[in-house]
């Protein structure tokens, strides 16, 4: 359950979960979701069909599985 709602998200315990943008491409619409905490901010690319993500940490450095 979360902690509570905000415009563009929600918090939940010590994690902000917010939409930050839509990326409008020819083969869709590209979502980037921002996930933040008091130590580590994340930025995730989600594809249009949502097969595929990338995964940013606060210094811009992509996260690899």
């Amino acid at each position: 359950m979360s902690d509570g709602e905000t415009k563009y998200g929600f918090v939940w315990g010590p994690v902000e979960v917010m939409r930050t943008t839509s990326l409008e491409q020819k083969n869709g619409t590209y979502r980037v979701v921002t996930i933040k905490t008091d130590h580590k901010t994340l930025e995730i690319y989600i594809s249009p069909s949502g097969r595929s993500l990338r995964v940013y940490d606060d210094e811009h450095n992509e996260l690899k599985p």
